[in-house]
């Protein structure tokens, strides 16, 4: 529960309301003198588009498909003024903190790990004749989607990599450092049979005549996410998939590669690199597939964490 705040009384000196918006790295409350966050509506429950139509003369409707359309966040403020002259000045000061020329980011004091994206569009007007008033305007997030600040954070097991001639190096960057556990299907051959970690021992397959996926279960919290994957070595006909999209990164030698699965872009030796790619992401409680043959390099996946 929020603590009420008593809209005729003098605001704290360096305290924030619980819903204080930082906007574009800076809470308007701490640069526009008597200036106060009231409320902020649409953060709850998000609007699901969902598309149908009618099959000729049958009951109900046929499901296409369902979508989250862009977000509308709407701001209640107040502000007071000694005078006229201040008045002015600092809904001078408002109008330039708001102003965007593209989508900043947008936090709140009461969830300050949440990250949205957003512009400053519609506003209400203002009483007049007063020097002390109450008004609303609107932030429209374009991505509707709500990211966690945290960044990858490498570690596995306590340590840093897993060796077996493939180096992973994995990290949760939505929620921390998490033990990533990984299930090595029979047939699967690194050089080695056997690799041991967390006190247990796990068997690498047969003669390596078949080479099936290494299966990885990245810890995904909320919705599913697209990563950024960077695989650092040698490699050859290296392939990553989870269910249905594939990224087939084939052979390379001693380079970094980076895939923006967000941008669709990747780099080889921070140079293009033409390969086919879909929407790719990361699905809570799915496992995420990597396959190569003899290969070495590390890999490290960052992501944050996705909510509406």
């Amino acid at each position: 529960m929020y603590e009420f705040i008593d809209t005729d009384e003098s605001q704290t000196v360096g305290r924030l309301p619980s819903e204080a918006m930082n906007f574009n790295d800076t809470f308007l409350e701490n640069i526009v003198p008597g200036y106060k966050t009231l409320n902020v509506i649409g953060r709850e429950l998000a609007v699901t588009e969902v598309e149908s139509y009618q099959l000729g003369i049958r009951d109900g409707r046929r499901h296409v498909y369902s979508r989250i359309p862009e977000r509308e966040l709407i701001v209640k403020y107040q502000l007071t003024a000694p005078d006229n002259e201040s008045f002015r000045d600092r809904f001078n000061r408002l109008n330039i903190a708001l102003f965007s020329e593209k989508d900043v980011q947008i936090w709140f004091n009461d969830e300050p790990e949440m990250l949205w994206t957003g512009s400053k569009s519609d506003v209400s007007e203002v009483p007049e004749g007063l020097n002390q008033v109450v008004g609303t305007f609107t932030i429209i997030l374009n991505d509707p989607y709500k990211y966690t600040k945290s960044d990858a954070t490498s570690v596995m097991w306590g340590s840093e990599s897993i060796t077996f001639q493939a180096n992973y190096l994995m990290g949760n960057t939505g929620s921390g450092a998490v033990n990533l556990p990984i299930i090595i299907e029979g047939g699967a051959y690194w050089g080695s049979t056997m690799i041991t970690f967390q006190n247990q021992s796990y068997l690498m397959g047969d003669d390596g005549t078949e080479v099936k996926p290494v299966e990885i279960y990245p810890t995904v919290e909320g919705l599913k996410v697209k990563p950024t994957i960077i695989i650092e070595g040698t490699g050859r006909g290296v392939w990553i998939k989870t269910r249905s999209d594939t990224i087939n990164l084939g052979d390379f030698d001693n380079s970094v590669i980076e895939i923006d699965t967000k941008l669709f872009n990747i780099t080889k030796n921070d140079l293009p690199m033409i390969r086919p790619m879909n929407d790719f992401y990361i699905y809570p409680g799915e496992p995420l597939f990597i396959q190569a043959d003899d290969s070495d390099f590390t890999l490290t996946i960052r992501y944050p964490n996705r909510y509406l």
